[in-house]
């Protein structure tokens, strides 16, 4: 018994603090959104698009001294709330909007399409330096879906071709194949597809591609002439792992070795997978909403493989991890919290066991990235609406400490009654969990106190209070 009590309470125990996501930018004054999206890391400088405008007289006409409205355009950062936040290129001039989207690098220099000028609403690859006279079209007059490199191409996707980029020419690799979505991924030297051939027997399914064999099918997993929608590729060890008709699935490179992963049969609904420290992170849902779910395949082959990681473990509402990006120790991500009604994306982060949730005060959290280990991303606040954010995992333990000396949880020992001072927020949520780890209460924290119906005994309760998350032991006389 006293073995469990240690393991649940090396389990519980979190303690962070809010406040520690800082604005970088408000790009749009005021409350206006200026919605930084498709961030990408280039150097020491963030690349993203942004929606910039002012209007001084709010009359939606912008010609006034000091008004301007960009429409989205090229946005560059160095990520410091001090340093430069500013417009690269306008690309289409006025407010009208190119949309930068698709970044990626090949040979020290950056790409990205979008929305060109002279041929409007077309769009066309450009490159950039971060400067507005070197950002400038390559001559590839098309847009470049889902840009990966393989070898020393880039491959990407336009008008559902696969194509391949050496920094200056453009190939069509076969205008037979049609590659859903553009879902690839490089794996064990190759690139993997859902695609389909024109001569395919098959719906959409999973095709390998090399120079030298072309493509080949590899499965089809949806057998007959249905597609398998498949998405969201993630290499772990020395397994492909994708979402198939909403089901996890690997493979090894082989037809034999492409199977449904059989401790994961009872999921539903996988999405967003992602790799990190030789396990995956998935969305997914067992019956109880969709949470966040870990697989190690280091067990397969055994149901206790996979498992479930809850924000509340008394809530049976969906969580929507989304956003995934690791720092050290950790995997961060957006995700809905334990609220029914809320779908705000706030910022979480979990060790594989645990999830913490970071703050509460940044909603909407999106596209988040990793630069010089701190985390940059969009996120939401009522008097600045969608800016850029970064948070530092470094500013926590301070924080935590000042927090939880401030705290005070008073008669422990109790009979019954527990005082609670120097809670932030006026509706600080608590759960209490017996010795098994069994939630036996939760609600509310009432007046700064809580009458603990339970009997007597050893219990944990975990306060929430305005995104810190503590455990403390308790013990009911």
């Amino acid at each position: 018994m006293k073995n469990l009590y240690m393991t649940l309470v090396a389990l519980m125990v979190a303690s962070l603090s809010f406040g520690q996501i800082e604005l970088v930018k408000d790009i749009c004054q005021g409350t206006n959104s200026s919605s930084p999206s498709e961030i990408y890391v280039f150097g020491d400088n963030l690349f993203f698009k942004a929606d910039a405008y002012y209007d001084a007289n709010a009359d939606g006409v912008y010609t006034g001294e000091g008004e301007y409205d960009y429409g989205i355009e090229l946005w560059m950062s160095d990520g410091s709330p001090t340093g430069t936040t500013e417009l690269v290129k306008d690309i289409l001039p006025g407010d009208g909007t190119s949309s930068v989207f698709d970044f990626f690098a090949l040979n020290n220099n950056l790409y990205f399409s979008a929305r060109n000028e002279n041929t409007y609403p077309a769009t066309v690859m450009y490159t950039t330096d971060g400067t507005e006279e070197n950002t400038v079209p390559t001559g590839v007059t098309h847009a470049a879906l889902n840009p990966l490199q393989y070898g020393d191409l880039i491959y990407y996707v336009a008008s559902n071709n696969l194509y391949s980029y050496d920094g200056s020419t453009s190939t069509l690799i076969d205008a037979t194949v049609t590659v859903g979505g553009g879902i690839f991924t490089v794996f064990k030297d190759k690139l993997f597809l859902y695609m389909k051939t024109a001569d395919a027997t098959t719906g959409s399914e999973l095709y390998s591609y090399d120079v030298t064999n072309g493509f080949v099918p590899i499965k089809d997993v949806d057998e007959g002439t249905g597609s398998s929608s498949i998405s969201y590729f993630a290499v772990v060890g020395d397994k492909l792992y994708f979402e198939a008709d909403n089901y996890l699935w690997e493979t090894d490179g082989t037809t034999d070795g492409t199977v449904a992963v059989s401790s994961a049969s009872t999921i539903g609904g996988v999405k967003y997978l992602y790799a990190w420290n030789g396990k995956l992170y998935f969305e997914g849902d067992d019956g109880s909403k969709d949470q966040l779910w870990v697989f190690d395949p280091t067990g397969e082959g055994s149901v206790t493989n996979i498992s479930m990681l809850k924000d509340d473990l008394d809530a049976d509402v969906d969580h929507n991890p989304i956003h995934f990006a690791a720092i050290g120790d950790y995997l961060y991500y957006a995700a809905d919290d334990a609220d029914a009604s809320s779908t705000d994306d706030l910022l979480y982060r979990t060790d594989g066991t645990n999830i913490e949730l970071v703050e509460s005060g940044i909603t909407k959290i999106d596209d988040i990235v990793v630069m010089n280990d701190v985390l940059y991303f969009e996120g939401y606040a009522a008097a600045k609406g969608n800016e850029l954010y970064k948070f530092d995992p470094l500013t926590l333990d301070v924080a935590d400490a000042a927090y939880a000396s401030s705290l005070s949880i008073y008669p422990n020992p109790t009979e019954g009654t527990i005082n609670i001072a120097g809670l932030v927020s006026a509706d600080a949520k608590y759960t209490v969990f017996d010795i098994a780890g069994r939630t036996v209460m939760a609600g509310v924290v009432a007046g700064q106190s809580i009458d603990l119906d339970v009997e007597a005994g050893i219990y944990m309760l975990q306060l929430v209070d305005n995104g810190i998350k503590l455990v403390h032991k308790i013990q009911v006389k």
